[in-house]
């Protein structure tokens, strides 16, 4: 049995836990001691090759100011300055220094004007101006030797250089200047990149303006390290030593500033250099702490093997008991035999475990007996303390008292349930019977609804059609007596006209008169009224021809006014015809809307009579479904008692009063009573519940499935018994 917090884990885990404390703690003390003293001698180290740096610069530097100084205070020099003299002799003393000494990219003087005017090497250097430069401002200020605190590319041979200057002095008269441009690389070559600091280290100058002036990565030469961050500590101390992180690794710096150049001296190396014998050191305590480690486990492993072992299996058999396995099956039974014989603690639980697995023997065996039915057994009680001894005496005794009692009862259950079967089926039949009358009432019912209902729709329909004819009858009318107004006025116009014409009648007789007169003022006036003749004669036939079309009119007018009449008439005697019609279409009307009505009314108590009939009929089914149910629990009750008393009948008790049957069980079996369910339905619809129905002998087969409406039956009968059916 494994635990997770086992007696045998927790061991292992102490010991492990002091073992892997005293290791960490040698290999932390052993590695932070060695760490501290190398990295005490790293400081030193790179605080040597700083001074030693410096000091082989400061020598250079002194070396360089000698000779400055040597030619500056030289007569021919001064000279030379002064007046011009000696030229060849000072050139040739320029040109002794450049070829002896070759540090120099150059030997040059520099008159008072800033301009270059004698050079021991590179005369395309002769005529530049150099007052641009740091030098000359110094030197033209009155300072003494002075180097450049910037290294920077030689206008002439893009060398690196770095120019140092001494003025030339006559009287406190300033004459000029003696320059080196120094040649930086040959200084470098040899004072710097020539040392060697461990496998990454090395020896980098940065100038006064924080310009690399020196480092293995020529590419950085004359770009600016201010953005760096080891360059603030050096910038705020000048001279120290720094512990800084730099892509991705620990460095250590010592640095230091040369004073007669401002320039900053740099030694640095990544840590792990020094620190890599430390590693070394920490890998060898690590190895020898481990396998101190594995050994000390092992130990403890054995160790807690001999005690967890018999508490595990111990615990495995508890664990077995708490769930029934009294038997222990799949254990090794000589583990125990081992436990017993120890002499410690252990062996005493093994031996009162193997006491305990004895007592639960003999009460299991007990207890089955007492599950057999055997109710006569005797109880041994171990002692006072013995509950369960006494708890299953008490049993033994409650049980032969209950099991004599539920056997009297059992035989008065069977009486009374086959009473209530016979009951329950009468019930049953006569309420399955009432729901069939009810359901073929309810059917009738929604038949003569739904004739009823038709007929309603069909009035519905006649009134619609009716009203429909009422009104275009309505219309003509109206549309009729329109036309009657309109002959009216039409009339009325033509007697109008007829005035008219009278008037144009008149009209023409007064022309007609008119010219009459003219012709006779004609006739009187002679020649000179045969014109005006002429124009009387056309006014007289003007006006015959008026009189002739007004009578002609007047004929016409006439006819159309008879005719008018005559319609007037024959409209008047078709109105009153629609009169008449729209009188009887509304009556129709009225009569096929009271029909419709009456229809209506009826199918509203046709439907409120069907859904007294639907709701009559759920409750006869639902009572139905009741009563079947009734039957089915009864005859079921009646089978329970059956079998009841079977079990009763299985105990052994001291009177052996029940025997090992009874009449009631002979009688069930006998009628092979058994149990069918299926849902009940009638047309489709589920009445709901289960319908319960009991098998009967083959007598009685034929009635009960017509009773049961030939629904399908899924029988719990064997294929035997179903077969004689």
């Amino acid at each position: 049995m494994k635990l997770k917090k086992s007696l045998k884990n927790q061991l292992v885990f102490i010991f492990s836990a002091i073992l892997a404390a005293v290791v960490a703690l040698v290999i932390v003390v052993a590695t932070t001691l060695s760490s501290h003293y190398m990295l005490e001698d790293a400081q030193e180290r790179l605080v040597q090759i700083t001074d030693s740096v410096n000091n082989n610069l400061e020598i250079f530097v002194e070396e360089r100011q000698l000779q400055l100084e040597s030619i500056a205070m030289n007569r021919f020099v001064i000279d030379y300055l002064k007046t011009g003299e000696n030229e060849s002799y000072v050139k040739q003393m320029l040109q002794i220094q450049y070829n002896t000494y070759q540090k120099f990219e150059n030997v040059f003087l520099v008159n008072t004007s800033g301009s270059i005017s004698l050079v021991g090497a590179n005369e395309q250097a002769v005529g530049l101006d150099i007052k641009s430069y740091p030098f000359w401002a110094l030197a033209s200020n009155g300072k003494g030797f002075h180097i450049d605190k910037v290294v920077y590319k030689s206008p002439v041979t893009q060398l690196l250089v770095t120019v140092a200057a001494v003025p030339v002095m006559d009287k406190g008269t300033f004459l000029g200047l003696v320059c080196f441009p120094i040649n930086w690389d040959s200084f470098t070559v040899k004072a710097v990149d020539s040392i060697k600091v461990g496998e990454t280290g090395y020896v980098g100058i940065i100038d006064g303006e924080y310009n690399f002036v020196a480092h293995p990565n020529k590419d950085l030469l004359l770009k600016s390290a201010s953005g760096y961050d080891f360059v603030k500590k050096i910038k705020e101390q000048g001279t120290g030593y720094q512990r800084y992180y730099f892509m991705g690794k620990w460095k250590l710096m010592s640095f230091i500033t040369s004073p007669s150049t401002d320039y900053k001296i740099l030694c640095v190396i990544d840590e792990n250099d020094f620190l890599g014998s430390v590693t070394t050191i920490r890998f060898i305590v690590i190895a020898i702490g481990i396998l101190g480690f594995i050994g000390g486990i092992i130990a403890v492993i054995y160790f807690a093997k001999t005690i967890t072992n018999p508490i595990a299996f111990i615990t495995e058999g508890a664990e077995r008991f708490a769930v029934g396995d009294i038997e222990l099956k799949g254990m090794d039974t000589s583990e125990m035999e081992k436990i017993n014989t120890r002499e410690d603690e252990l062996g005493s639980i093994g031996k009162a475990f193997s006491k305990l697995i004895g007592y639960m023997h003999e009460k299991v065996q007990l207890s089955q007996e007492i599950a057999d039915g055997d109710l006569t057994v005797n109880v041994t009680i171990s002692s006072d303390e013995d509950k369960l001894g006494q708890s299953l005496q008490q049993m033994v005794t409650k049980l032969a008292a209950l099991v004599s009692d539920i056997g009297s009862s059992s035989s008065n259950v069977a009486s009374g349930a086959d009473q209530l079967s016979a009951t329950a089926q009468s019930m049953s039949q006569g309420a399955t019977e009432q729901a069939a009358s009810v359901e073929e009432i309810t059917s009738s019912m929604n038949e003569i609804s739904n004739q009823i209902k038709q007929n309603a729709d069909n009035g519905e329909q006649a009134n619609t059609l009716a009203e429909e004819a009422r009104l275009a009858a309505e219309d003509g009318s109206r549309k009729m007596a329109e036309m009657i107004s309109s002959i009216s006025n039409i009339s009325e116009s033509s007697k109008n006209v007829s005035k008219i014409i009278k008037v144009i009648d008149e009209i023409a007789f007064q022309i007609n008169l008119l010219s009459l007169n003219a012709a006779v003022e004609a006739a009187r006036a002679g020649v000179h009224g045969k014109g005006f003749a002429v124009v009387a004669d056309e006014v007289r036939n003007l006006a015959a021809r008026s009189a002739k079309a007004a009578k002609e009119i007047t004929e016409m007018i006439e006819t159309s006014v008879k005719q008018v009449e005559l319609g007037t008439g024959i409209a008047d005697k078709t109105s009153d015809a629609l009169k008449g019609i729209v009188e009887s279409f509304t009556k129709i009307t009225d009569i096929v809307g009271e029909i419709a009505h009456a229809s209506r009314e009826q199918a509203h108590s046709i439907g409120q009579i069907t859904e007294g009939l639907d709701q009559i009929d759920q409750v006869t089914q639902q009572s139905s479904a009741h009563s079947e149910e009734s039957a089915a629990s009864a005859e079921e009750l009646s089978s329970q008692a059956a079998v009841l008393q079977d079990l009763i009948n299985s105990f052994k008790v001291a009177d052996n009063s029940h025997g090992k049957s009874t009449a009631r069980q002979a009688t069930l079996q006998s009628r092979g009573i058994a149990r069918l369910a299926k849902p009940i339905t009638r047309q489709g619809k589920t009445l709901g519940g289960k319908k319960r129905i009991p098998i009967v002998l083959e007598e009685d087969w034929n009635s009960h499935w017509e009773s049961a409406e030939k629904d399908t039956i899924n029988s719990n009968l064997s294929a035997a018994e179903f077969g004689k059916y």
